[in-house]
């Protein structure tokens, strides 16, 4: 059976499902949910099987390589033949070789479309049961992992004889190793280029998976820049509800590995956890940095490179670089580069080669961060955390600010009064990493078991994500009361999951007790206050209560910038605060946030990243309120165009990207060019949010006022509606897109000669903007210009005149003499002075 990419989503989906039952009551959901259709059920099972398998009840044997496995008996075994097919795709060449199978270049070989794949199967002779259950398991790993880093499965099914296969994306790229180097990049570039390689890996270990073989040659980098991981033939799917762990898809005397990027406990044949990953990663890092392995540098034998992994302390990287390194890694020469990674880069590679895996970094994540945080040039985990450490890294960001005799002789009291606080702070650190990776793993299985336990027919009726989330509360309450941290954590979660449904009521209660659980815990993790503030900030903001979300935000950016400093963080912080003051009218004021945070977020990600396009798109919108436009368009158009090589599929990124772009263009006035982005986006957001959510009311309400200026009023009265459907079911009476879609809806009332039906409507859009924003606000005033225009067209001239006078003078202030709403305004006054038989008036508006 050949399945399309739709089907096999399909079954994905069904198989994710399925784990999320009890075990004694799986099959019959699987029945239930795939209605008859048996070979969409048959498919599923398959990759239930797998996780299936009694765990390896023997004791560990010796290890064999994945070399030795090749060498041996599966190695001589036939492959399926070059010209051939397999369903859909003609096999064009071979392009590697594992353990289980071949791996061909192919191309889809129909009716459809053509698209080069690559493809992977069991070659005929290797089709042992023990193979095709490892097969049938890594296409279930694959079918777990959806990353732009992560080279992705797109189909699969069974050939005319009877074996299974799978198609993957193909990459065309080169090893990173090789890629660094025929490239010529520097240590700054290297180090850029490993953090997509550790945000892939950490993306799997969220899914509870290790990939247990990272090399170079699985790490393949395209021209473009972008990092795609290979081969989870050997990993591991960490689910401790199936039964399994897929242990038992290692046979005695066969646990597959690459020697030279196993760690300790993979030679030893113990246990692998996301350490094991970790220092693999590790070991990559130090080949990129340094030039060479740091245990089989020397082609020796594969027991000695073993023996070497779990005795020998590997050399810093600093030592062993060489001048043929050098030579393309820094254009100033071996001792340059040596000083380059002497210090903090060789403490982050040594912290995660060590032998003991808890004392490696406590995650991926961290050691990214650690990373990020040598970027930019703040303290790193990996160093004793010492004053006189500290200080050096404050003379280096600040040179023209320091005394260099007056830091020496700080930091030479320092180190005299502090060896013991240094050993201290060391430890400390460790045990925190240690720590909040211990209540990161509790957090996710009580969430886990928490949906897990929402079934469908015990209510006999479907459990919302929100039902599930408001059970989760009342046992967390229960359960977690004596752990206040991890209390803290579930409820944080549960707050921001409740906050992107657009449920703001139930998320903000949720969000205030993490707080102040998180705020009693202060001394052990102050970050912790700060990221639940911004939170709490942004859900404020969207709720359109900016006088509750500054102080928040002010707060939480006052934190942030205390040291030592989450640069992450302190990033997260400034755009939510930039936004803030977008809604709030502070054009000037947002224009300086965002560009802190664009500047940092450059400086720690490159550019291909999703952070550094939403602050590229925030600075573009404020900039374009400032009718910066020749700044504004080229970053709005930059945004969109990193958003769609990044994600070509679609995105709530992209979505909102465009949004902006469209936006953009209605301002400057092409409409045209506005009106093909609009319904794209609308598209977009309904799909991925759903009708009645705050994404999808924004862009019903930038259409709405796109048609209204086109003069296409029926048409923007219909999506103004559409806004205001949404009203109580995703949409308090606070948010601003209330006030905006009642404000559109009146003046497009009032152009089709409707001011009666106008005038209740424009009234309530001027209520809901006085309360929402501070005295003389431009909205504000937007609204009390739209309501006297109102007022004119019905005759009453004394009402009228106040509101038009007072919109006339706010807006003059908070948008400019030449901002169209100004000059529409001073219109309107003198329409009226001369309605009213005051021309001298009437003069003073032109």
């Amino acid at each position: 059976m050949t399945m399309t990419p739709e089907r096999w989503r399909t079954v994905k989906a069904l198989f994710d499902g399925a784990l999320d039952q009890p075990s004694d009551s799986r099959d019959q959901w699987l029945a239930e949910a795939t209605a008859g259709d048996d070979p969409l059920r048959r498919e599923v099972e398959s990759l239930l099987e797998a996780l299936r398998e009694e765990r390896d009840r023997f004791e560990r044997p010796p290890v064999l390589s994945l070399e030795d496995v090749i060498r041996g008996e599966i190695a001589g075994a036939a492959a399926p033949e070059v010209g051939t097919r397999v369903g859909s795709y003609r096999l064009i060449r071979v392009i590697g070789q594992g353990g289980m199978g071949t791996v061909f270049e192919a191309t889809r070989d129909d009716d459809q479309y053509r698209k080069r794949v690559a493809i992977k199967t069991i070659a005929r002779g290797r089709d042992s049961e023990l193979i095709l259950r490892r097969f049938r398991y890594e296409r279930q790993i694959l079918a777990r992992l959806d990353h732009k880093n992560i080279a992705g499965l797109l189909d699969g099914g069974v050939t005319d004889r009877g074996q299974p296969y799978f198609a993957m994306e193909y990459v065309e790229g080169r090893p990173i190793d090789q890629y660094c180097d025929a490239r010529r990049l520097d240590v700054r570039a290297r180090l850029q280029l490993f953090r997509q390689v550790a945000a892939a890996v950490q993306y799997a270990h969220q899914n509870l998976v290790i990939h247990r073989d990272l090399k170079p040659s699985n790490i393949l980098v395209t021209d473009d820049g972008t990092v795609k991981l290979l081969d989870f033939g050997i990993a591991k799917l960490l689910r401790e509800d199936d039964g399994s762990d897929g242990q038992g898809l290692t046979q005695p005397g066969m646990i597959p590995l690459t020697t030279a990027y196993a760690s300790p406990e993979q030679v030893r044949g113990e246990a692998v956890t996301t350490g094991t990953d970790i220092f693999s990663l590790g070991l990559v890092l130090y080949k990129l940095l340094a030039g060479q392995h740091p245990f089989a540098h020397d082609l020796a034998a594969g027991d000695i490179v073993r023996r070497r992994i779990c005795e020998d302390t590997p050399p810093p990287p600093s030592a062993v670089v060489t001048a043929d390194t050098a030579s393309v890694a820094e254009p100033s020469g071996l001792k340059r580069l040596r000083r380059t990674l002497s210090g903090d880069l060789d403490a982050i590679v040594l912290m995660a080669l060590r032998k003991e895996q808890a004392r490696r970094y406590a995650s991926v994540e961290q050691f990214g961060e650690d990373i990020l945080r040598y970027l930019a040039g703040l303290p790193v985990v990996a160093q004793p955390d010492s004053l006189g450490y500290r200080l050096g890294k404050l003379v280096r960001r600040n040179r023209a600010a320091a005394m260099a005799a007056a830091v020496a002789i700080v930091a030479l009291a320092a180190g005299l009064l502090s060896t013991a606080w240094q050993a201290r702070l060391a430890r400390q650190e460790r045990d925190r990493a240690q720590l909040e990776a211990a209540k990161a793993t509790r957090v996710t299985r009580f969430v886990q078991e928490m949906l897990g336990s929402a079934d469908p027919r015990s209510a006999g009726r479907d459990v919302t994500v929100a039902e599930a989330l408001g059970l989760a509360v009342q046992r967390a309450d229960t359960e977690l009361a004596a752990e206040p941290d991890i209390h803290a954590a579930v409820l944080s979660t549960i707050g921001r999951t409740y906050l992107a449904l657009g449920r703001y009521d139930e998320a903000e209660p949720a969000l205030r007790r993490a707080l102040a659980l998180e705020r009693e815990a202060e001394a052990r993790n102050p970050n912790a206050v700060t990221s639940e503030l911004r939170t709490l900030a942004a859900l404020e903001a969207e709720r359109g209560e900016i006088a509750k979300a500054e102080p928040l935000f002010q707060e939480a950016l006052g934190r942030a910038r205390r040291p030592p400093v989450d640069s992450a963080l302190l990033g997260q912080v400034l755009d939510g605060y930039g936004a803030l003051m977008l809604d709030k009218g502070e054009f000037a004021q947002a224009e300086e946030i965002h560009r802190e945070a664009l500047d940092l977020r450059r400086a720690l990600l490159g550019t291909d990243h999703a952070d550094v396009v939403n602050s590229l798109n925030n600075l573009a919108v404020a900039l374009g309120q400032q009718a910066k436009w020749r700044e504004a368009l080229p970053r709005h158009l930059e945004a969109v165009t990193i958003l769609k090589r990044l994600h070509p599929e679609g995105h709530p990124d992209l979505a909102a990207a465009m949004n902006s772009l469209a936006n953009a263009y209605t301002i400057v006035g092409d409409y045209a060019a506005a009106d093909t982005l609009f319904p794209q986006v609308l598209a977009q957001r309904v799909k991925f949010f759903g009708e009645h959510h705050s994404e999808v009311a924004w862009t019903h309400y930038s259409y709405a006022d796109l048609l209204r200026l086109k003069g296409d009023y029926p048409a923007a009265v219909s999506e103004a509606r559409a806004v205001l459907a949404s009203r109580g079911a995703g949409l308090p009476d606070s948010h601003p897109m209330v006030h905006s879609a009642l404000h559109v809806l009146g003046r497009s009332y009032l152009a089709l000669g409707r001011a009666r039906e106008a005038e209740p409507v424009l009234r309530e859009s001027l209520t809901l903007r006085a309360s929402a924003y501070p005295p003389g606000h431009w909205l504000t005033a937007s609204a009390q210009s739209a309501l006297g225009e109102c007022l004119l067209a019905l005759g009453k001239y004394r009402d009228a005149e106040p509101l038009l006078v007072k919109a006339h003078e706010d807006l003059k202030t908070g948008r400019g003499e030449t901002d169209r709403r100004t000059v529409e305004t001073a219109a309107l006054l003198k329409r009226l002075y001369i309605a009213t038989g005051r021309p001298a008036e009437a003069a003073r508006y032109r």
